[in-house]
């Protein structure tokens, strides 16, 4: 959801995959090819990402070394409220364009969607 808004960057397209896939950690070479970003462009940003905390290194699986999202950082918090409420809005626009080509309306109720 990150890059609908931020554009296709490859530090977009980490950071979007990271946040989607939280709830695991992954090799460079699963980064890599999970968010589509060259190995090289990859291991360019990578060190920033650990310096800055937003990810760490979680493990070793062989000569692998796996990362994961820091869920403990304030900003990687702040990162993935704003990737919810993104997602809940890109939906909401999606939802009331569809149905505003079917002529009906969607009331909206406290961040939910209803049909009417």
């Amino acid at each position: 959801m990150l890059t609908d808004l931020f554009g296709d960057y490859p530090q977009v397209r980490v950071l979007d995959f990271l946040v989607e896939s939280r709830s695991f950690d992954y090799s460079l070479t699963d980064i890599a090819r999970m968010s589509n970003v060259a190995r090289p462009t990859l291991y360019a940003m990578i060190e920033d990402l650990v310096e800055l905390e937003i990810i760490k290194e979680t493990r070793r699986a062989g000569n692998a070394r796996m990362f994961a999202l820091n869920k403990d950082n304030a900003i990687v918090k702040s990162m993935t409220k704003f990737d919810l409420e993104l997602s809940k809005n890109l939906v909401r626009k999606e939802l009331k364009e569809q149905d505003a080509g079917k002529g009906e309306k969607i009331p909206v109720k406290e961040g939910v969607e209803q049909k009417a």
